[in-house]
């Protein structure tokens, strides 16, 4: 994930439905913070690693 000068990464987490694997369906977590007044963005992409694949996305992060 990228992300603009005005917000934290915190901390990131996958939970995944199966204990003890990281290639299963399960959430992944990210915890951000507001440092700065602004428009921001984050962008990530989510890969498929069963269909080989990726998703890509942006988020767009107003903090006053």
């Amino acid at each position: 994930m990228q992300v603009e000068e005005g917000i934290k990464l915190l901390r990131e987490e996958f939970i995944p439905d199966v204990p003890d694997t990281k290639t299963v369906p399960g959430v992944h977590e990210w915890e951000y913070e507001a440092i700065k007044p602004g428009t921001w963005e984050i962008e990530g992409t989510y890969d498929i690693i069963r269909f080989g694949g990726e998703e890509k996305f942006k988020l767009t992060v107003k903090v006053i």
